[in-house]
């Protein structure tokens, strides 16, 4: 019994220090299969420039540029709906209509009977790399 509680803390603890270290290093969001925002980091937060309470229960049109055709977020959506991860790049709009880039990895997570229950996305701003210009050869 003493072991098992041990290896649950471990556990928790792994999971704790995970997190912590995405958190310092990535924008993270999570959404319900209908879209959905259920969860967002501190740093998504601060690159966005909304508050957790403007984001959740919201999708993320709310974010949406308009940079890329409807198609983009098709084909993004029909990888995820076919369990596929996600990957690639999307160019945001933040609450103050600033521009920002992001190098995203969405992955579907699967409730027990093998279907997307949540999405999580992974994502690292690359705005200031997108603003250098591309070196010639």
């Amino acid at each position: 019994m003493l072991e098992a509680k041990m290896q649950a803390e471990l556990s928790n603890l792994s999971l704790q220090g995970f997190k912590f270290a995405l958190d310092e290093h990535a924008l993270v969001s999570i959404t319900n299969p209908e879209g959905k925002i259920t969860y967002v980091n501190e740093k998504f937060c601060n690159v966005s420039k909304y508050s957790p309470e403007e984001l959740l229960g919201k999708d993320h049109r709310i974010i949406n540029s308009g940079h890329h055709p409807k198609e983009f977020f098709h084909g993004l959506w029909k990888n995820l709906k076919n369990k596929e991860v996600w990957r690639g790049e999307i160019k945001n709009r933040a609450k103050d209509g600033s521009y920002y880039w992001v190098q995203s990895t969405i992955v579907p997570l699967l409730d027990l009977d093998g279907n997307p229950n949540q999405f999580i996305a992974i994502r690292t701003d690359i705005t200031e790399q997108k603003k250098l210009p591309e070196l010639s050869p």
